[in-house]
C-alpha cells in the first residue's frame, strides 16, 4: 500500500477566518435569538453594548475581524455582522427619526463602534473608563438621529427606507432615486468621486 502524502499548504489567514467564521457564527446567532426592543433607537442602543461587550471579551477575535483595510472582501461573519447594523439602521428610518442617510449612519456607527473597542482595549483593564462606551453611543446617536450641519430632510431616509417595498422602478430608476435621497438625508453633502 503506497502512502500518498500530498503537502498542503498551509493558509494563515484561512485558518485565523475559520476560527473566527465559527466565534461570530455563535454570537449572531445569540443575536439573532434576542428580541428587538420596539423603540428602534433603544434596539440599537442594545445591539452597541452587546457588541462592545463581545469585542471587549474577545479581543483576539476583534483584531482578526477588524485587521484593517484589505483588497478582499470582509468575512461572511462580518458582512452578518454589517447587516444586522444596517437593518437597525433601516428601522430608525421607517420610524421617521433617521437624520443623514442609511449609508451614512451605517458608516458612522461601524466606526465609532470599532474605535471605542480599539481605545478601550488599548487600556489595561483595570483602568479601563467605564463610561466612554456610553458616551461614544450617544455621541453617535446623536449624530445619527439629531439636527443635521445642513437643513436635511428626515423624510427623505425614511422614503429612502421603504424603498424595499416598491417594484414599479427599474433598477437604473432605483438607484438614481437612493442617491438623490441620499444626498437629500445628508444635507446636499456629495461623496468623493
Amino acid at each position: 500500500m503506497t502512502n500518498c502524502l500530498r503537502p498542503v499548504a498551509f493558509d494563515m489567514r484561512g485558518l485565523l477566518d475559520a476560527v473566527a467564521k465559527a466565534e461570530m457564527t455563535a454570537y449572531m446567532a445569540e443575536k439573532a435569538r434576542r428580541a428587538s426592543h420596539p423603540d428602534p433607537l433603544q434596539d440599537l442602543r442594545d445591539g452597541w453594548d452587546m457588541h462592545i461587550a463581545f469585542s471587549l471579551a474577545h479581543p483576539g477575535l476583534f483584531a482578526i475581524m477588524s485587521g484593517g483595510p484589505s483588497e478582499r472582501p470582509p468575512s461572511a461573519a462580518v458582512a452578518a455582522g454589517l447587516d444586522v447594523l444596517r437593518q437597525r439602521i433601516r428601522r430608525i428610518a421607517l420610524a421617521d427619526r433617521l437624520r443623514i442617510s442609511e449609508p451614512r449612519a451605517l458608516a458612522l456607527v461601524h466606526a465609532m463602534g470599532t474605535g471605542t473597542v480599539l481605545t478601550l482595549l488599548a487600556q489595561p483593564a483595570q483602568r479601563r473608563d467605564p463610561g466612554l462606551s456610553d458616551a461614544a453611543r450617544e455621541a453617535v446617536m446623536a449624530a445619527i438621529t439629531g439636527p443635521a450641519d445642513a437643513p436635511a430632510d428626515p423624510a427623505a431616509a425614511a422614503l429612502r427606507a421603504s424603498l424595499d417595498h416598491t417594484s414599479v422602478l427599474t433598477s437604473g430608476e432605483r438607484h438614481l432615486l437612493e442617491e438623490l435621497l441620499d444626498r437629500i438625508a445628508d444635507g446636499g453633502h456629495r461623496p468623493e468621486s
